[in-house]
């Protein structure tokens, strides 16, 4: 099993595991992969929730109210790998990101005790969840592990000289293994929708660009930074946050966001009222997200965020809509 940490002590993110403490971008990464590129080209992502069952997770976690149910952490990471936020990532060689279902794994063995016992035995358990996921096990999957809040920190997430363990990514030998990435929920760790989307961006990022953190290979600073280090800032997503990383191109660094340009709109038209209201609104947009223009995903969704204003007066007030259909 090979490993990496990042950390966030006001907001930082190091190497496999997620630290929280902010660094100066100050070098360009390089990859130093002595045979050729070392990173994913077409990284599939997949949710794994360990815990006994969908319902039995949601309740863990506090229900909707938490923003961390199995239905919305998948319909966040959902707009993620359709959104243009790893556009920047094709410097690094990554030309597309994908989805594949979650899946639940109480049949996979006992609910580890602690994080730690779970990063101990996270090769058991990616064996024993890719025979319940639609997946074909391969160096191309990143399986991200979400911990239930009653798996407790007894070590893992410590603050330690001023930084704090919050998330880790790694994988298991042989090379052609999946990556994968542990997200503990508790409170010690994530315990906020904010941090955990935090966390898990910033792993996707540099499993991505660095799946093996221990070794020389992958992009990366002398000093072992990957390219989620050396930012410490988010930017929002959907109903949620997603990491900066850093761009070589750019000298920066950069949310992934395409550059956005005002739409045109030429017509519009609202049915239906309250929660079930629709607008329809024709013009363009400006480009498409990476993976919808190039026709990879036709059967994709575009995930928009609106703000309706209208005439100033008593009883009226600007309100913002978001995950928009198109």
């Amino acid at each position: 099993m090979r490993l990496n940490c990042d950390s966030v002590a006001s907001a930082v993110l190091f190497g496999a595991c997620l630290f929280l403490a902010p660094l100066q971008a100050n070098a360009q990464v390089g990859n130093f992969c002595p045979f050729g590129p070392c990173n994913f080209t077409h990284p599939t992502v997949v949710n794994v929730y360990w815990d006994s069952s969908p319902a039995q997770w949601n309740l863990d976690v506090g229900g909707p109210a938490s923003g961390m149910t199995q239905a919305q952490i998948d319909a966040f990471t959902s707009a993620l790998v359709r959104s243009s936020y790893f556009s920047q990532l094709t410097q690094y060689g990554v030309t597309s990101v994908s989805m594949q279902p979650s899946v639940t794994i109480g049949a996979c063995g006992t609910l580890p005790a602690n994080v730690d016992d779970a990063i101990a035995n996270i090769d058991a358990l990616v064996l024993c969840a890719l025979t319940h996921a639609e997946v074909v096990a391969s160096d191309q999957v990143i399986i991200n592990v979400f911990l239930p809040p009653q798996v407790v920190n007894t070590g893992f997430c410590n603050v330690v000289n001023g930084l704090k363990a919050v998330g880790i990514h790694g994988h298991s030998d042989p090379f052609a293994s999946p990556l994968w990435t542990i997200l503990p929920t508790t409170s010690a760790c994530n315990g906020s929708l904010t941090s955990l989307l935090t966390t898990m961006t910033h792993e996707i990022v540099e499993a991505a660009t660095d799946p093996e953190p221990q070794a020389l290979s992958g992009w990366k600073v002398a000093a072992d930074g990957e390219i989620g280090d050396l930012c410490s800032t988010s930017t929002p997503l959907v109903f949620g946050v997603a990491t900066t990383y850093w761009s070589n191109s750019a000298a920066a660094c950069v949310s992934g966001f395409a550059t956005a340009t005002a739409p045109v709109v030429t017509s519009s038209s609202v049915c239906g009222t309250g929660r079930d209201m629709r607008f329809v609104l024709n013009g363009s947009f400006g480009p498409a997200p990476w993976d919808l223009a190039s026709n990879q995903f036709a059967a994709q969704s575009l995930y928009l965020r609106a703000t309706i204003s209208g005439p100033a007066g008593p009883g009226f007030s600007p309100w913002t809509a978001g995950n928009a259909f198109g």
